[in-house]
């Protein structure tokens, strides 16, 4: 009896995982989007600055938190990154340039060194930090 009411309860279950599959929406019916012109440029710069020998990633100059010196000081010892900052008049991408370029080059960094690695020496500087304080 046990074995019975085990089988209907995977029967069921199948047939709720395949009803929600079947309301997934295909890749036909996305829209399609053509690429931002700017972002592509921001990402050919990446690619040419990695084939230089170059890791780094760009930002527009904003307020930093009191860890992001320690953050940006464990970037360049452990994986040789630099971070530019960029003037925003002088940056004729824009904020999509500037994505596209820092999407290619964390691909890169993760690549050559491990997924999740800026961001496990974000929270490592934050971590000194806080206990400085």
């Amino acid at each position: 009896m046990r074995t019975m009411s085990c089988f209907v309860a995977l029967v069921v279950i199948t047939g709720l995982v395949l009803n929600v599959l079947a309301d997934e929406p295909r890749k036909a019916d996305l829209p399609k989007r053509k690429p931002n012109p700017e972002r592509l440029k921001g990402m050919k710069a990446a690619v040419a600055d990695i084939e230089k020998g170059l890791l780094k990633q760009k930002e527009f100059p904003l307020p930093d938190p009191a860890w992001f010196a320690g953050y940006l000081a464990l970037l360049k010892k452990e994986c040789g990154v630099t971070w530019e900052m960029v003037n925003a008049k002088d940056y004729k991408e824009g904020r999509a340039g500037l994505d596209g370029y820092n999407d290619v080059m964390r691909v890169e960094i993760e690549y050559r060194y491990e997924r999740g690695i800026l961001e496990k020496l974000e929270k490592q500087a934050m971590e000194a930090w806080e206990k400085k304080k």
